[in-house]
């Protein structure tokens, strides 16, 4: 009896042990619980937080806000959590956001043990990826041979929307409008590359004041340098002349210590180099009778090709030049066909000399063809490099007074003897040819070399190029309408597309047959031009033009499946410009900022305490997209922009 109440004790007390072990285990397995259901619930408000306030970078005070704003709305807030938001670059400044939360946790069975509140933390960084990631448009026309041609990545941007960021607005005080579409270079040479390496722009100025082109009145700097992080001035160079041509800068082997060269061209229809470290004239052409009496006619840009410069001017010549030297190697005036003074039996003097008769008593000619476009050269099979470009064809007759015409000119790139010479084309020109190869038999593989016109009467213009040369035949192979007049920005060839601006807005025609790729049928069957399933979302015209307030008479960059331009108004309509980020394969607006949406307070650039007013504003610069994965522009309110555009947001921790 005695036994089993000891064994009936004994039970007892283990079975207390036991329970008390049980209710142990219990408790340390809740407060387990608890601590690891906060954690999880922590880091996925953090992920959540990081995400929301990705979207707004690379603006630190959005992206703060809307990260703080997450968090309140899931009552996370200052009194009851520990906040930490932060910032840091992978690529560029503040592309990346960093949410750090602590929140006490209340215990159960290890206040026992003095622990009352155990802190758990979460931790998430978001990274703001560029959608320009593959390619760059780094300069006026895409490369430095100015084609206008890019490598196709595929027409679907594969973004719903982009993002854009305020980055700086750079003013010069020059007071000048910026028509000069910038190029943006990084040294990446390991010892003392320029700028430490970082990106830097290199502008011209449309400098408005004192006298008239060339004359030595105007002072003041008319070629910026600045670095891309800052937006500090590097150096101005004062050229004594307005600078409406884009800029070139590339590495020339032997020449300037094998550091970047600055090209360019002035109003005074000189060429440039310039030393991209300190901006030091390094050579200026010798054509010194290629200045022209009205106001900034000079808009033509200089293109480089194995060691040499190749340039146009608004008296009608055309030069190769020297790139290390300015020498001048050749020089061509390519006047169409049955004039007495054609390609480079031209006398020197003959378009340079102002108003008069012709040398030798030919009266019949007073003449220039006047050359806005810039020149870009091509290497054609069975025919070598050639120099396409588009001349304006205005001559003057001594008794009829100006006649207008535009043609495209070849010209042998080794010997300044011009090749062959289209037809003529209707309204005149002020933009570049554009050439490349593409597919017109839909197999996908490029099978045809074509160049591209687009005077201001409207249409875009294709000719077989290398069957025109050799067979000396002038005419297109086909023309079409682009839903506009007044071409004014030079277009992009891109995936078997070309992509282009008019009066009203954006088109895109294919490279084969010249479809709109942007309206609401399968004009041809074939190739790119589908129905566009965002024809309905966006203003159009018949001819699927995209239509944009203001118009165009930006030149875009096409990179990575998007078309970038620039535009004279607003979204909204209003006075200033704005940028615009266009699906290439439907036009679709993927995102679109105004210049007068600049605000001083968060950009870290240098500029004026607002916005620009009136009718300025408006951007006439080309766009670029660099490798630092920004776009830049200038405008007509004296600024030039850098844009940060996001795309995808990555959570990396």
């Amino acid at each position: 009896m005695n036994k089993r109440r000891t064994e009936a004790g004994q039970a007892i007390v283990f079975l207390s042990i036991f329970f008390m072990g049980l209710l142990a285990l219990i408790g340390l397995a809740t407060d387990i619980a608890l601590i690891y259901w906060n954690r999880a619930d922590l880091a996925s408000r953090a992920d959540a937080a990081a995400l929301a306030g990705g979207a707004e970078l690379t603006n630190t005070i959005n992206a703060q806000a809307k990260a703080e704003q997450y968090l309140a709305l899931h009552n996370i807030t200052s009194s009851n959590h520990t906040i930490n938001i932060t910032f840091k670059k992978l690529i560029v400044n503040n592309d990346v956001i960093r949410v750090e939360l602590a929140r006490p946790v209340s215990m159960t069975f290890m206040r026992l043990f003095g622990f009352d509140t155990i802190t758990v933390t979460a931790e998430a960084e978001v990274h703001a990826t560029s959608w320009a990631g593959d390619q760059s448009w780094s300069m006026f026309r895409g490369n430095a041979a100015r084609t206008g041609y890019q490598t196709c990545n595929g027409l679907d941007a594969g973004v719903s929307t982009v993002q854009y960021a305020f980055g700086h607005r750079w003013e010069v005080n020059d007071g000048a409008n910026h028509r000069s579409t910038p190029a943006a270079y990084t040294d990446q040479r390991a010892n003392n590359p320029i700028n430490n390496g970082n990106t830097f722009i290199v502008v011209g100025s449309n400098q408005n004041n004192g006298g008239g082109n060339g004359d030595p009145m105007v002072t003041g700097p008319k070629v910026y340098a600045f670095d891309a992080v800052s937006g500090n001035t590097l150096w101005t160079t004062d050229l004594g002349t307005k600078v409406r041509s884009s800029i070139l800068i590339a590495v020339v082997p032997g020449f300037n210590n094998d550091d970047p060269v600055v090209y360019l061209n002035g109003h005074n229809g000189r060429t440039y180099a310039l030393n991209a470290r300190t901006g030091t004239v390094l050579w200026t052409s010798s054509n010194n009778n290629d200045d022209f009496e009205t106001d900034d006619l000079y808009r033509s840009s200089p293109a480089l090709v194995d060691g040499y410069i190749y340039v146009a001017t608004s008296r009608g010549n055309v030069y190769k030049l020297n790139a290390t030297t300015g020498a001048i190697v050749w020089r061509s005036t390519p006047f169409p066909g049955g004039y007495p003074y054609p390609n480079v039996n031209v006398p020197q003097n003959w378009v340079t000399t102002g108003w008069g008769a012709a040398p030798g008593n030919v009266q019949d000619y007073w003449g220039y063809t006047q050359i806005f476009a810039t020149p870009n050269l091509v290497d054609l099979p069975g025919i070598g490099k050639v120099l396409l470009l588009i001349a304006h064809g205005k001559q003057e007759w001594a008794w009829s007074g100006t006649t207008f015409a535009v043609h495209l000119f070849a010209i042998n790139a080794n010997t300044g003897e011009r090749l062959w010479a289209s037809d003529a084309m209707g309204g005149n020109n002020r933009d570049s040819a554009v050439v490349g190869k593409v597919d017109t038999n839909y197999d996908g593989t490029p099978d045809t070399w074509r160049a591209f016109v687009t005077p201001t009467d409207g249409f875009l213009y294709a000719f077989n190029i290398v069957d025109a040369i050799n067979s000396g035949n002038g005419a297109w192979t086909w023309m079409k309408y682009t839903g506009s007049k007044h071409h004014r920005a030079d277009a992009a060839l891109y995936c078997d597309v070309v992509f282009g601006g008019n009066e009203t807005g954006a088109w895109a025609l294919t490279a084969a047959a010249g479809y709109s790729i942007w309206d609401n049928t399968d004009s041809d069957g074939a190739g790119p031009d589908q129905v566009n399933p965002e024809y309905s979302l966006f203003n159009y015209t018949s001819a699927g033009e995209r239509k944009i307030p203001g118009g165009i008479k930006s030149a875009p960059a096409v990179v990575d499946g998007i078309m970038l331009i620039g535009a004279n108004q607003t979204s909204t309509g209003g006075n200033g410009g704005s940028m615009w980020a266009l699906d290439t394969r439907t036009g679709k607006d993927l995102g679109h900022w105004d210049t007068t949406d600049y605000n001083p307070s968060l950009g870290v650039g240098l500029g004026p305490a607002g916005p620009p007013s009136g009718n300025k504003g408006d951007v006439r610069s080309g766009v670029i997209v660099a490798d630092d994965f920004n776009a830049y522009f200038g405008s007509n309110d004296t600024g030039i922009y850098q844009v940060y555009i996001t795309a995808l947001l990555i959570l990396i921790k």
